[in-house]
């Protein structure tokens, strides 16, 4: 019997979660340094920590999230 995903479903969470918890990371730190946009930047910041709480593997979802901003 053939599988319908190579991976673990709990890989395929994680790797959806990657794009959101990096831009909204991104958009986030941007928005925090307006003064005006003091609210984006909560909401930002709340949509990023969400989707680390989702993760299954949060130290490495951060650390990658991380060096990619970093880059």
């Amino acid at each position: 019997m053939r599988q319908f995903f190579s991976r673990d479903v709990g890989y395929l969470r994680d790797m959806a979660l990657f794009w959101p918890f990096v831009l909204y990371s991104l958009l986030g730190v941007a928005a925090a340094f307006s003064v005006a946009d003091k609210h984006f930047a909560i909401r930002f910041a709340a949509v990023a920590i969400a989707a680390l709480v989702l993760a299954k593997e949060k130290l490495l979802l951060f650390v990658v999230g991380a060096g990619f901003i970093l880059l």
